[in-house]
C-alpha cells in the first residue's frame, strides 16, 4: 500500500475505534440504551476488523479468506440491525435475519470444497448485506413514522436506503458485466484508495445516523416523561393542563365542544390504611388502566393528583360525557383488581366547555360535580348543572 492507503487505513480504524469506545461508554457507565449501544459498539468493531483483513488479502489469497472479510462487513452490518431494532424495542425480523447468516455460513462452507472464483461468493454475501441495509431502513422509517412525520422518517432513512442501493449496484453489475465493471468492484485489491475513501464514507455515515437516531429517541423519551405520570403513565398534570388550553382554543375560534370528567377512586384512604401505600399504587394503576381502554383513542386522561383522574373528551356534550363517566364506572365496578380485596369504585363529575367561560373554570366545574357526587354516595355520576339541581344525576347500579 501507498502512504495515503496507509494514512486513510489508519484514520478509517481511528475513527471506527473512537465510535467502539464512545458507543460501550454509553452502554456502561452512561446506562444509555444499554442494548442498542452495545450492539453499535459491536458493529464499529466488526468494520474494523473487515477493513483490516481486507487490506491484507491480495489476488493470491485463498477464496476462504476473501469471504472471511466479506462476512465480518455483513456481520457488522446485521449487528448495525439489530442495534437499530434493539433501540426501538421493535423485531429485528428473526427469520430474515437467521436465513441470511445460515445462507451466508453455507456460501462459506461451499467454498472451501467447490473452486470458484472468490467473485462468485462476494457476490452472494453482498446481495445479503444489501438486504441486511433496507431491511434495516424499514425498521428504522416505521418505528420513526409512528413518532413524527413520514418526511422525518425518510431524512433518516437516506443513508441506509443509499448503502443499500449502492450494494444491489455492486451486484447486478456483476450480473452484467462480470469481465469489466464487476472485476474492478470484486478483484481490486481492497486497500486501493477508493475503496478506502467509501469505506471512511460508510463508517461515517453508520455512526451518523446511528448517534442522530439514538439522540431523537432519547428526546422522544424525555419528552415522554416530562409529559407523562410516572405510576400511570397517563399524561400528568401540567400536560393534561396544556392539552385543555389547545382544545379551549379550539372551542373558543371554532366552537368544537369537549367536556371534562373529574374523577375519584372511592374510600382511597381506607385502602392505603388497611393494606398500605403499595397496594395503594396497585388500586391507582389499576384504575389508571380501565379509564385508558374503555375511552377512545382521541380521548386524553390524566392523572391529576393522589387518587384523583381527569379525562378530556374531544367533540362530546354534556349529556354524553355524563354517558361516559357511566361506562366507566360500570367498568371499575366489575373488574378485579385484587384477589380477596373488595372492589373498587369510583366517583365522576362531568362538565362542558359550553358552561364555563375558561378552562380554569371548566377544571372548577368539574370538580364540583364531583363533589356533588362523593356527597350523594359515591359510585355515580354527575352533569354539572349551572342552577345546582344537579337533574343528571345517575347513579350506578353497581
Amino acid at each position: 500500500m501507498s502512504s495515503s492507503e496507509v494514512e486513510l487505513v489508519t484514520i478509517i480504524a481511528f475513527i471506527a475505534g473512537l465510535a467502539a469506545c464512545t458507543w460501550a461508554l454509553m452502554a456502561h457507565p452512561l446506562q444509555l440504551y444499554r442494548r442498542a449501544s452495545q450492539r453499535f459498539s459491536v458493529t464499529n468493531i466488526l468494520l474494523v476488523v473487515a477493513l483490516l483483513l481486507s487490506s491484507w488479502r491480495t489476488d493470491s489469497t485463498p477464496v476462504s479468506l476473501w469471504l472471511l472479510t466479506d462476512m465480518a462487513f455483513l456481520a457488522a452490518l446485521i449487528a448495525y440491525k439489530f442495534a437499530i431494532a434493539q433501540l426501538f424495542r421493535t423485531s429485528y425480523h428473526p427469520r430474515l435475519t437467521a436465513t441470511m447468516m445460515i445462507f451466508a455460513l453455507f456460501t462459506l462452507l461451499i467454498s472451501f470444497f467447490v473452486k470458484a472464483d472468490a467473485l462468485y461468493f462476494s457476490a452472494v454475501i453482498y446481495a445479503l448485506a444489501a438486504v441486511s441495509l433496507f431491511s434495516t431502513a424499514k425498521i428504522k422509517y416505521e418505528a420513526l413514522y409512528q413518532e413524527f412525520s413520514s418526511v422525518i422518517a425518510r431524512l433518516f432513512c437516506i443513508p441506509d436506503i443509499v448503502l443499500s442501493g449502492l450494494l444491489y449496484v455492486k451486484v447486478v453489475s456483476f450480473a452484467f458485466a462480470p469481465h469489466v465493471v464487476a472485476d474492478y468492484l470484486f478483484t481490486e485489491q481492497y486497500s486501493s484508495e477508493p475503496f478506502l475513501w467509501a469505506y471512511l464514507c460508510l463508517t461515517l455515515l453508520l455512526n451518523i445516523t446511528a448517534m442522530a437516531t439514538t439522540l431523537t429517541r432519547l428526546i422522544l423519551k424525555m419528552k415522554f416523561l416530562a409529559h407523562r405520570d410516572q405510576l400511570t403513565e397517563l399524561l400528568n398534570r401540567r400536560a393534561m393542563q396544556l392539552a385543555i388550553d389547545d382544545l379551549w382554543e379550539d372551542y373558543v375560534k371554532g366552537g368544537k365542544a369537549f367536556c371534562l370528567l373529574m374523577i375519584d377512586i372511592d374510600f382511597f384512604k381506607q385502602v392505603n390504611d388497611k393494606y398500605g401505600h403499595h397496594t395503594g399504587d396497585l388500586a391507582i394503576m389499576h384504575i389508571a388502566r380501565q379509564l385508558r381502554s374503555h375511552t377512545r383513542e382521541s380521548d386524553l386522561c390524566s392523572r391529576f393528583g393522589g387518587e384523583e383522574f381527569l379525562i378530556a373528551l374531544p367533540d362530546t356534550t354534556l349529556e354524553t360525557g355524563r354517558q361516559v363517566a357511566e361506562k366507566l364506572l360500570a367498568a371499575c365496578s366489575r373488574s378485579s383488581w385484587s384477589e380477596g380485596k373488595e372492589q373498587l369504585t369510583i366517583s365522576a363529575g362531568a362538565a362542558a366547555a359550553t358552561q364555563a367561560t375558561s378552562c380554569d373554570k371548566l377544571v372548577t366545574l368539574a370538580d364540583r360535580a364531583l363533589y356533588q357526587a362523593k356527597s350523594e354516595g359515591r359510585n355515580c355520576a354527575i352533569a354539572y348543572s349551572q342552577h345546582s339541581d344537579y337533574s343528571l344525576a345517575s347513579s350506578s347500579s353497581n
